[in-house]
């Protein structure tokens, strides 16, 4: 079994795998555009996509943090975003070996996005559905448009991963 200690989400661990999103306070960011009844941060997050992205909301329920695979999109980032509480999920670089893509075990580590911020991952990194803290917890997910029906690919674990504090 591999066990991952959880961490806090930080941009120097994404680094070539994605970018960390989360509501700025204002001394770390001024807002693009502000008045008496909005604060607006734009640009948090950039993501380059051919065609159309979409958005969706999914639900997580608590479970035991073990993963027994991993995923991967191999034409589109993935925007995870905690909206109702925090959640972890392993994160594994790609290694390419004969024209295919593996999880880089030795490169991979666990990390926790907490409740209004989120994480997107640049196509091709390896992750899992998101663990939740709470019983049930939702995330907004967004994706190039037919991901769900032709670019979720799943690698079975040899070897289970455990996520821990």
């Amino acid at each position: 079994m591999i066990r991952l200690k959880i961490r806090e989400a930080a941009e120097k661990d994404l680094k070539g795998l994605g970018q960390l999103i989360k509501i700025p306070a204002d001394s770390e960011k001024k807002p693009t555009s502000e008045s008496p009844i909005h604060k607006f941060y734009g640009r948090l997050g950039v993501v380059p996509c051919n065609g159309t992205y979409e958005f969706g909301i999914c639900s997580f329920r608590k479970r035991e943090m073990v993963a027994r695979q991993l995923e991967q999109h191999l034409t589109t980032p993935e925007l995870l975003f905690a909206l109702d509480g925090d959640f972890v999920t392993p994160v594994a670089p790609v290694i390419k070996r004969d024209g295919k893509t593996y999880p880089d075990f030795d490169k991979m580590f666990a990390i926790i996005i907490r409740e209004n911020s989120g994480i997107i991952l640049e196509k091709e990194v390896f992750h899992f559905a998101l663990w939740p803290l709470k019983d049930n917890s939702s995330a907004l997910v967004g994706f190039q448009k037919g991901v769900i029906e032709g670019d979720i690919i799943i690698t079975e674990l040899d070897e289970e991963i455990e996520l821990y504090f």
